[in-house]
């Protein structure tokens, strides 16, 4: 059967999210991240029966790290953020086998992120004319936003597509939109932006100058005024930027520039090789499903199994 709709669901947003919610124990293991991802997978069965959900999985990116040594380096600066993680991780492979006995598909790729694999398979999907919905809370997948792509935050419900992309983001297209991500960085990955233009000043900086690629053209020729803000003339004369706290030295300002502009460009992500790809067909299985929910003491989900598994039992069937 041909696909038509198709939502790409990025697991560990979904997981993350789950799991900062009111704990749920099980002696002393946490489960509120494996509880709260299969409910909202119910829910976006329910809503959207006629799209086909994928699960879409981070693999570590080992040329990210080559590229930026600090790439992620906050992640694990206490012990607290060591602790959660380590909390979220131990319920992973739980997540995992409830999604394949509930019947839905999942996807990991060797040095892909979900974020890649996102890029790659949307492209793949709406060149085919299918449609796609992107599911998380990461907003640096709208950059694939388009008349056949919307984005959509289960958490704060909110939705971004090609008709609300320029109010919602502040940028008329994807490629601006990336473009200021680069000069702004991204603190929750430990990028530096290019020293100075915040997430006021680079939409500004795209609007007046129509872009980098025309800002560095005009540079180069020698056509921008004289007298201009040091931050923008450091990015003219390809200067380097007064040290970070948190950062330390940083890159002259365009090769910094470039170098963000690869770590969050999303859009031309390539297929993965059949030999890096982990792709696990959901198997929908009610009996184990059961059995799994009573070992983790989902009683909720027990008391009204018949109304709580359609969803799921209707997609397998269909």
């Amino acid at each position: 059967m041909k696909l038509k709709k198709v939502i790409l669901i990025d697991g560990n947003s979904l997981g993350y999210a789950s799991h900062h919610t009111t704990k749920l124990h099980v002696g002393d293991q946490e489960v509120q991240a494996i509880f709260h991802c299969i409910k909202t997978m119910r829910k976006l069965l329910r809503t959207y029966s006629s799209y086909t959900p994928i699960i879409l999985w981070d693999k570590h990116t080992q040329w990210r790290f080559d590229l930026h040594p600090m790439y992620k380096d906050g992640r694990d600066d206490t012990p607290e953020k060591v602790a959660e993680r380590k909390a979220y991780h131990d319920q992973k492979p739980y997540i995992f086998k409830c999604l394949h006995l509930l019947g839905i598909g999942q996807l990991s790729a060797e040095e892909y992120e979900a974020d890649d694999l996102a890029g790659y398979l949307t492209k793949h999907f709406t060149d085919q004319d299918i449609k796609v919905m992107l599911v998380t809370g990461d907003q640096d997948w709208i950059q694939l936003v388009s008349d056949k792509c919307v984005w959509y935050d289960t958490i704060r419900d909110k939705t971004v597509n090609a008709n609300n992309f320029a109010e919602f983001t502040g940028y008329i297209n994807a490629q601006y939109f990336v473009e200021g991500k680069a000069l702004q960085g991204d603190g929750s990955d430990t990028i530096p932006g290019v020293g100075g233009i915040g997430a006021k000043g680079a939409p500004e900086f795209i609007m007046q100058y129509g872009g980098v690629a025309r800002f560095l053209q005009l540079a180069d020729e020698g056509k921008l005024p004289e007298k201009l803000p040091k931050v923008i003339s450091r990015f003219a004369n390809n200067e380097v930027p007064p040290a970070s706290k948190k950062y330390g030295e940083l890159l002259p300002v365009r090769d910094g520039f470039e170098r963000n502009m690869k770590l969050m460009d999303l859009r031309n992500a390539k297929k993965p090789s059949a030999e890096a790809t982990n792709a696990v067909k959901g198997k929908f299985n009610r009996a184990k499903f059961e059995e799994l929910c009573g070992e983790l003491a989902f009683q909720s989900i027990l008391n009204n199994m018949d109304t709580w598994i359609q969803p799921f039992e209707e997609k397998a069937n269909g």
